[in-house]
């Protein structure tokens, strides 16, 4: 008798603390043409542009129109757009392999030829392998960051919370 007790108690109590779980704020930028949206939750860092002034910083509160940064209080209606790292494998694979070639590359002969008391230092081969991998670093570092531009339908605050 006390089991059955206990589960029928156990079952509302766990619905009310699983719902609290979900009951927050989101600042959420729609992508056009797309079900998945972007969500920054309060605490996570934001990457954005408005009024002619970029801000990188934690997002520290959210409102109906607005959101914080580090203090500083933007509505969204002045966001001209949000920065949003892409994690997807392959730039960041191309970004990585790119520099750490190109520069180790360019330091080991380099390097090998002042050891060997060579002349020149650096020649035309060692900057033709190494400028194109270097610069594919830098394409992949480009292409990593998405700008996502408010056009005044796609960005807004969304909230979760349950109000008695």
């Amino acid at each position: 008798m006390q089991s059955l007790f206990l589960q029928i108690l156990l079952i509302p109590i766990s619905l009310i603390f699983s719902l609290q779980g979900l009951a927050q704020q989101s600042f959420n930028i729609d992508k056009r043409g797309k079900v998945k949206r972007i969500k920054y939750y309060v605490g996570q860092d934001i990457n954005l542009h408005y009024s002619n002034t970029k801000l990188y910083g934690h997002l520290t509160a959210l409102n109906d129109s607005s959101i914080t940064v580090e203090g500083v209080v933007i509505p969204i209606s002045t966001i001209k757009y949000v920065v949003h790292p892409r994690q997807a494998f392959i730039w960041v694979f191309i970004r990585k392999v790119g520099y750490r070639a190109g520069i180790g590359y360019f330091i080991l002969d380099a390097g090998n030829r002042l050891i060997n008391s060579e002349s020149p230092a650096v020649d035309a081969h060692t900057l033709n392998v190494s400028i194109p991998l270097i610069g594919l670093g830098a394409i992949g570092s480009l292409i990593k960051n998405k700008r996502f531009k408010n056009k005044g339908y796609n960005m807004g605050v969304n909230d979760l919370s349950i109000n008695n």
